[in-house]
């Protein structure tokens, strides 16, 4: 319906390695990413970081954090 929208992925790969499989060209992460610790600020700066991200490239008129 919206063809490939683009994702944008904040990931603490110190906390949780996770190998990024082959994605469509629409999905990128944030580098570096933000060490984070459970309930802290730091969650909040990476998502900041994302949307940042995220607009800096396609200036979406709307997103939406999951």
């Amino acid at each position: 319906m919206f063809g490939e929208v683009p994702i944008v992925c904040h990931h603490d790969f110190g906390q949780a390695d996770f190998t990024v499989p082959e994605l469509t060209e629409n999905v990128r992460f944030v580098k570096p990413y933000i060490a984070t610790r459970w309930g802290g600020s730091s969650i909040v700066e990476g998502a900041l970081c994302a949307l940042k991200l995220l607009y800096k490239k396609n200036g979406p008129r709307w997103f939406s954090i999951l």
